[in-house]
């Protein structure tokens, strides 16, 4: 997304471009912020905060990934990684 979007998002794969902010909640399998996001993180493989990330909310996934740079204030719920998931591709 490149515009701003306020409310629920729920998609395969969600990913913040620098120009885009988000406010509300996302669930998706992979979730990638580069721009800002004022928002609930749900995914059920990976959430990646890019360095360019302004982030303020919950993020839950199997692996959290913050770049150094990163602004996120918030809570960070993570679940023990379960075997035999396709992991290969990145966010």
């Amino acid at each position: 997304m490149f515009g701003a979007i306020e409310g629920e998002i729920e998609a395969e794969r969600v990913v913040v471009e620098r120009q885009g902010t988000l406010v509300g909640e996302a669930r998706a399998r992979r979730i990638l912020v580069k721009g800002r996001a004022r928002a609930d993180l749900s995914a059920s493989q990976v959430v990646q905060l890019e360095a360019s990330a302004v982030v303020e909310g919950q993020l839950k996934a199997d692996r959290v990934l913050i770049e150094d740079g990163a602004d996120f204030r918030g809570q960070v719920h993570m679940a023990k990684p379960r075997s035999g998931r396709d992991d290969e591709d990145e966010p």
